[in-house]
């Protein structure tokens, strides 16, 4: 190969190389926008051995608490309209980041009307980040919340989100969280009445007291285990007797410590 053609073979290379190297840069910068929020199961506490449960009442009911959880000091206010994104003393929780920190405010708006219509509830989470990590808020987005129980998201934030004026914040303990967020183990009852073993059913319920959501899928017992056993989300129980609405059960083991996260699809059929 003559001195020509290796000349234009180094600048090829040497102009791949550059590609990928900023193909690289680009996934890592990418990566370093995202964020997806994450809750923590608290362990039960209750006692193992017998007990009965009633349709409609809850085997397990656990405790949902923040990755970490912050309060404002001051008034967080867009820098461009001088509008207050978020007063002082309003609670925000931790969502997981690689990058900048990114609080999301405690509570759930009421769903737009769109949300209505396409995701049957959801609303607009606002969050906050500290781009400079430096206990100061200095900018703001908003991410589509589909989930009406418990606020759960992910995606990347905007290269250039709205900026702040700045506003700091406190470390709070998680349990210190405004708003009591759940998980459950719902008896739902038996299908198969008319056979001769009926197999109770469960539900995984989660939310507040005033927002309740469940996952799809039901929870069933172990295929052809006897007594019936189940386990749900890592716990592990028997159900010995059924009695009308209710079941008598043996823990054999709590609910224990875990993450939480819920994905949300939406299925459109056209004609």
């Amino acid at each position: 190969m003559t001195s020509k053609y290796l000349a234009l073979a180094a600048l090829a290379a040497g102009g791949l190389a550059a590609s990928a190297a900023a193909q690289s840069d680009e996934r890592a910068e990418r990566a370093l926008r995202e964020f997806s929020s994450i809750w923590l199961v608290q362990p039960s506490d209750q006692p193992l051995g017998p007990r009965t449960v009633d349709d409609g009442d809850y085997v397990f009911r656990n405790r949902l608490l923040p990755l970490s959880l912050v309060r404002l000091t001051a008034d967080a206010v867009d820098r461009e309209p001088g509008e207050v994104v978020a007063r002082a003393r309003t609670q925000m929780f931790a969502v997981r980041a690689r990058g900048a920190p990114i609080y999301c405010i405690v509570g759930r708006r009421e769903p737009s009307a769109a949300m209505r219509i396409l995701w049957q509830g959801g609303n607009r989470q606002i969050c906050l980040v500290d781009l400079e990590k430096d206990g100061t808020l200095d900018a703001h987005f908003r991410v589509g919340n589909q989930v009406m129980g418990v606020p759960n998201f992910a995606g990347r934030r905007p290269r250039d989100p709205d900026p702040l004026t700045g506003a700091a914040y406190e470390e709070l303990a998680p349990d210190q969280i405004a708003v009591e967020y759940f998980v459950g183990v719902k008896y739902d009852g038996v299908i198969g009445l008319l056979r001769r073993r009926p197999t109770p059913v469960f539900s995984i319920e989660f939310g507040t007291e005033q927002s309740r959501e469940r996952l799809t899928d039901q929870v069933r017992p172990v295929r052809r285990s006897d007594p019936w056993l189940v386990t749900p989300m890592g716990a592990e129980f028997t159900v010995n007797a059924i009695e009308g609405d209710t079941i008598a059960i043996d823990v054999r083991r709590n609910v224990p410590a875990q993450p939480f996260q819920v994905v949300r699809t939406v299925t459109y059929s056209y004609y």
